[in-house]
């Protein structure tokens, strides 16, 4: 994922990439497996186009596990709707504040076409921004709207395709979607409700949306950043039967070992969450 950091209560201005495991589980990569939720909420099947973009979003992340995601996720959504009024913040739109770096996620901005800005406060919190290249006139927020429909319906449409398949069936049928449906384009941002609407993504798009159609349908999923083949890459991870199993929707490979993803020259970057955590406490970001 790209984000731009600002300069901001003692921020050096840095671009990177970062990613976080967020489905109700201990922060980093490595853990062993995800922590249950407490609570089940189900859902019914609704018309999207009679609910708020905020219930949309609500509905669609209910099994992300970090709260401070889906509530980056729902002020991305208002404001990118118009649901939420525009308020300026050092020459951005200010979404919210945020009180950890699970809002470093591409699925934390279902909405949108630039680049985020996101300034890590000495205090420890997370503000994240967006320019005004995405300022939500009539237009884009009714096409907008359009984007977050097609994501629920496409969400239930392969829930309901998967309900009677086992996790490993799952998976590969949703990959394989995503794979078939969208077309590659280098340079995107990954906001997933924008790049389903386009049909167009670069790889962060691709993890994005896996991750959203994933979670959705009840596999514990992390979005994975670092390498492949030497090029800047994106790709998820899911945990059935007791493991973490890389999937890559770019090139339809799914449930692939840590042993079968170094062969194949993946390169996992988690030393980015160790710089943020870093940054929280020193109120800057480490290059």
């Amino acid at each position: 994922m790209k984000k731009k950091f600002l300069k901001m209560i003692s921020v050096v201005c840095v671009f990177t990439m970062f990613a976080t495991c967020v489905y109700a589980a201990p922060k980093g990569p490595n853990m062993d497996q995800p922590q249950a939720n407490e609570a089940v909420t189900t859902f019914t099947r609704s018309n999207p186009e009679t609910m708020t973009a905020t219930a949309i979003v609500e509905e669609l992340y209910h099994n992300m596990g970090s709260t401070e995601l889906v509530r980056c996720a729902k002020d991305n959504a208002a404001l990118l709707t118009g649901e939420k009024a525009v308020v300026d913040d050092s020459g951005y739109m200010f979404i919210g504040t945020y009180q950890d770096s699970s809002v470093m996620n591409d699925v934390a901005y279902p909405l949108g076409t630039s680049l985020q800005a996101i300034g890590v406060r000495s205090d420890g919190k997370y503000d994240a921004l967006l320019a005004y290249t995405d300022y939500p006139t009539a237009e884009k927020a009714e096409a907008n709207k359009a984007a977050l429909n097609l994501l629920y319906n496409t969400a239930w449409d392969l829930k309901e395709a998967t309900d009677s398949m086992n996790d490993r069936e799952t998976v590969s049928y949703i990959a394989n979607w995503i794979h078939s449906n969208l077309t590659y384009k280098s340079g995107l941002e990954g906001q997933p409700a924008t790049c389903l609407s386009n049909k167009t993504a670069d790889c962060d798009g691709y993890a994005a949306l896996f991750h959203v159609f994933a979670t959705f349908c009840d596999i514990p999923t992390m979005e994975v950043v670092g390498t492949w083949r030497g090029g800047a890459h994106g790709w998820n991870r899911v945990y059935i039967d007791d493991a973490w199993l890389n999937v890559d929707a770019i090139a339809n490979r799914t449930l692939f070992t840590a042993e079968e993803a170094a062969a194949s020259q993946y390169v996992e970057t988690p030393f980015m969450f160790d710089n943020l955590e870093n940054a929280k406490k020193s109120g800057h970001v480490i290059q």
